[in-house]
């Protein structure tokens, strides 16, 4: 039997009463992962020297804070990760990237999805995603405008998985 995500996991969401008493749980947005994600810049020059280490791991600690037997799971994040991988490998220069982008953009609809699947806040069962690793990743998105800025994003997502391995050893 699967267990339901009935409290907020630590500091993540809030707790609300229903018209009938009942208590819900309704995930929202970390006001640290708010601040991490300010701090986004791909395809500048130079880049933040943060990006691949403090607020990667910044980011991937917020991304653990939700119990990973019921969202943000390796495999879910990985999938994640393998897409903008596929997208880097064939958004090679700034033409390519400017002719697909509406493609590589259909990212964030994904994850959209994936937030939504299986979650019923009256129940208190989240979605395959949190609301925290979806604002990471839609500010990602949102700062890629180009082939190189889409490495960053790529390096700076390895970064943040490779974190968040350790955090969960």
């Amino acid at each position: 039997m699967k267990t339901l995500h009935t409290q907020p996991a630590r500091g993540q969401g809030y707790s609300a009463t229903d018209g009938r008493g009942a208590t819900t749980t309704q995930l929202v947005v970390s006001e640290a992962m708010k601040t991490h994600c300010q701090k986004i810049a791909f395809g500048v020059a130079p880049l933040s020297a943060d990006l691949f280490d403090g607020l990667a791991s910044a980011i991937a600690e917020e991304i653990s804070k939700q119990p990973k037997i019921e969202c943000n799971k390796s495999t879910q994040l990985r999938k994640f990760y393998d897409e903008v991988v596929g997208w880097e490998q064939r958004l090679v220069d700034d033409k390519m990237f400017q002719h697909h982008e509406a493609f590589f953009r259909m990212l964030k609809a994904k994850v959209a999805y994936a937030l939504g699947r299986d979650r019923d806040e009256r129940k208190g069962k989240v979605g395959l995603i949190d609301d925290n690793f979806r604002h990471w990743f839609c500010k990602c998105m949102d700062e890629t405008r180009s082939a190189e800025g889409l490495r960053h994003f790529r390096l700076h997502f390895e970064a943040v998985l490779g974190f968040l391995k350790a955090l969960r050893a």
